[in-house]
């Protein structure tokens, strides 16, 4: 790992440490890579009259050994009530991508997950057009069911118009944490 690449880290861990004294526990964190890093969770939840409290912890080109050391500072220390994770596609356009070495850490971040907190984690599958996808996306399927953890499937999107509104629209329902009132399927924001 190089200089920049620690002191990247670093400087996120330290950023996120002072964000997250702000932050109240049990909020919906957001935790992946471009496709998270890029939507603008707070417009989203507004547009669908969301009234939970979302963190977005996600950054570009972040691959999963990233993730697995930023667990704590990004997810962990929020106590979360509920995490996304969208991890992997990064990893899966690598030269020298394993998918046996991914599928481990993914399940080691899971499993830690489960034992430090009571949240409810959903992993995102990957979006990307890497040939290898589908068959990383089957595998995190399997990994979901294997761990208790919801699988949401958002391959359909992936060449749609304003596919982050679609994102968030297969999401919101995972999002809430109640029930959707009458008045807010009324005002529901059209794609």
């Amino acid at each position: 790992m190089s200089i920049m690449q620690q002191t990247f880290k670093e400087q996120t861990k330290l950023f996120y440490g002072e964000m997250n004294t702000l932050a109240e526990n049990g909020g919906v964190v957001f935790f992946g890579t471009d496709l998270f890093a890029k939507l603008p969770f707070g417009e989203l939840a507004q547009s669908f009259h969301l009234e939970e409290r979302i963190y977005n912890r996600s950054m570009e080109n972040m691959r999963i050994g990233d993730a697995a050391e930023l667990l704590n500072s990004c997810v962990l220390d929020l106590n979360p009530s509920k995490v996304f994770f969208h991890l992997g596609d990064t990893d899966v356009c690598a030269a020298e991508f394993d998918v046996d070495a991914f599928i481990a850490q993914y399940e080691w971040i899971l499993y830690t997950l489960h034992t430090k907190t009571k949240a409810t984690a959903y992993v995102v599958s990957l979006l990307t057009d890497s040939p290898k996808a589908t068959m990383v996306n089957q595998r995190l399927k399997a990994l979901a069911q294997e761990t208790g953890t919801r699988f949401v499937d958002i391959t359909g999107i992936r060449y749609m118009e304003k596919r982050e509104l679609h994102l968030f629209d297969i999401m919101k329902h995972d999002i809430r944490s109640h029930p959707l009132r009458f008045e807010d399927a009324v005002n529901m924001v059209a794609l």
